[in-house]
C-alpha cells in the first residue's frame, strides 16, 4: 500500500484500489506502530493496539507492530510514551546491525535531502520530547541504535535496506516471533520448510 494512509477514509480507498479483501478469508491488518498505524488500528477496532492482534470481526484482525526490547530501551531513555513512538518494520532487526547498515547505505549519498535527514529526528518526536531529550536524540552518534530509532530508514532507502538485510542474513528472531503470532491468530498451518 506504500505506507499507512493518515486518514481512515484514505486507508479504505487505498485498500479498495488494491483489490479490497475477501470477507470469507482470514485477514490481519498489520500496521507500523506509529501515529498513522495506530490511528488506522483505532479506526478499525475502536481501541488502541495491544500486545496481541485485536479481533475486528469473524475473519478480520488488526495489529500494530510490537516493540522490540532494543526499542523499549530507547523509549525509556528518551521518555517516549507508547502513543508517541515511531516504530517501523526496519526496527525489527537487531538494532546495532540495522543502524550500521542504514549508515552504510547512506554513506555515499551527499544530497541535501539526506544531509538534512541526518540532522533531524522523526517528526512525531518534535513536539513530544523535552528540549534536552530532543537535543540528545538529534546528537545520537551515527551508526548507533538511538541514531536509527530517532530517524528511521529514509523512504527511498527502504528497499535497498530490506534487500541487504536478506543478503547479510540478519537475525530474524523478532520477525519470527511476530510471524508465529500471525499464524496462530489466523489459524494457519506453519510451513514445515521454515
Amino acid at each position: 500500500m506504500g505506507g499507512t494512509p493518515n486518514k481512515t477514509h484514505e486507508f479504505f480507498r487505498v485498500l479498495l484500489e488494491n483489490g479490497g479483501i475477501n470477507a470469507a478469508a482470514k485477514t490481519l491488518f498489520l500496521f507500523d506502530n506509529d501515529k498513522a498505524g495506530r490511528s488506522s488500528h483505532k479506526a478499525l477496532c475502536k481501541s488502541s493496539p495491544e500486545e496481541i492482534p485485536t479481533k475486528i470481526s469473524l475473519n478480520a484482525y488488526a495489529w500494530a507492530l510490537p516493540f522490540t526490547e532494543d526499542f523499549k530501551r530507547f523509549t525509556k531513555a528518551y521518555d517516549i510514551k507508547n502513543d508517541q513512538a515511531f516504530f517501523t518494520t526496519e526496527f525489527l532487526y537487531p538494532a546495532s546491525d540495522a543502524s550500521k547498515l542504514c549508515a552504510e547505505l547512506l554513506s555515499g549519498n551527499k544530497t541535501g535531502d539526506i544531509l538534512s535527514w541526518k540532522k533531524c529526528i522523526h517528526g512525531d518526536y518534535n513536539n513530544s520530547l523535552s528540549q534536552t531529550k530532543s537535543v540528545d536524540m538529534r546528537n545520537a552518534a551515527e551508526k548507533t541504535p538511538d541514531w536509527l530509532f530517532a530517524r528511521g530508514v529514509p523512504n527511498d532507502h527502504k528497499e535497498p535496506f530490506s534487500n541487504e538485510v536478506l543478503n547479510r542474513g540478519f537475525d530474524t528472531t523478532d520477525i519470527d516471533n511476530l510471524v508465529a503470532i500471525v499464524i496462530k491468530t489466523l489459524g494457519a498451518k506453519p510451513d514445515s520448510d521454515h
